[in-house]
């Protein structure tokens, strides 16, 4: 969702946009969105995330996307998510990379994009695969409803005639457990082992976002809309403001330069993604 609106920083602002301008305006909020997302380390609309890392000895995990509102799996280790069948009798392999799952069959490669949005779930992977000539899947029992992308990449690994091979994913115990909801840092009830991977799955993120989030979006907004103005339109030459680290020049009427998050960095550091 857009962190502000057009007509909230023409009230900001105290001006009134023609067509052509809500539009420029438009752009500018998007722009300054990411600019926000990207400083602060994380998305914040509410969504479903996955976290994957490797374990480090520490008892403490930091979520990107706070406030966390539930948490769907934790766990340390390796748990099967599903089993793919080739029932053929030529050289097959399977292969998991780049967000893609491959499907060897002697000199043909059948690819299923898992960043594609009809295939979110466990479960339309399942039935993306049954479709194929002389493959079939098998979800496990509860996790029909996991998101695919947490899938466990696979180098080409090769399969045999009328045989299951088994993709799993990191995390086989729900055993941590919320700490502080807020910030979005869990803890386990033990370290972490180092090297060992594990996996989280949550809720995340605001599904209504703070008036002091959007109020802070507004005014930078409509920071780069005075220097829009100023520079008569010259900022907007992209679709974006620039490559994120757009400098506002003597925004505040001062020589020399001041970027747009050195401007807003006391306000915007307490949203950003909290580090141990």
């Amino acid at each position: 969702m857009a962190i502000t609106t057009t007509a909230r920083v023409e009230t900001y602002l105290a001006i009134d946009l023609d067509s052509t301008q809500e539009t420029e305006m438009a752009l500018i909020i998007s722009s300054v969105q990411e600019m926000m997302e990207l400083y602060c380390n994380r998305s914040f609309d509410a969504a479903t995330h996955y976290l994957q890392q490797l374990g480090t000895g520490d008892r403490e995990i930091v979520l990107d996307n706070s406030p966390v509102t539930s948490v769907m799996w934790a766990g340390v280790g390796s748990d099967v998510l599903l089993s793919i069948e080739y029932t053929g009798t030529k050289a097959a392999a399977i292969e998991i990379e780049d967000q893609e799952l491959r499907l060897h069959e002697n000199l043909v490669t059948t690819t299923i994009d898992l960043t594609e949005s009809t295939i979110t779930m466990v479960s339309e992977l399942v039935t993306a695969i049954n479709l194929l000539t002389n493959w079939g899947a098998e979800a496990a029992e509860g996790y029909e409803s996991f998101p695919v992308l947490i899938l466990n990449p696979i180098t080409r690994c090769p399969v045999d005639e009328d045989s299951n091979y088994e993709i799993d994913l990191s995390g086989s115990a729900s055993w941590m457990k919320i700490y502080r909801e807020r910030e979005g840092l869990y803890f386990s009830d033990s370290p972490i082992p180092t090297g060992v991977p594990f996996t989280v799955i949550y809720s995340g993120g605001y599904a209504v976002i703070p008036d002091g989030l959007s109020q802070l979006a507004t005014e930078m907004a409509a920071a780069v809309w005075r220097l829009y103005v100023v520079s008569g339109g010259g900022i907007l030459k992209s679709e974006k403001i620039g490559d994120y680290q757009y400098v506002l020049n003597n925004i505040m009427g001062k020589d020399g330069s001041v970027s747009l998050i050195q401007m807003f960095k006391a306000r915007l550091d307490q949203y950003a993604r909290i580090s141990l």
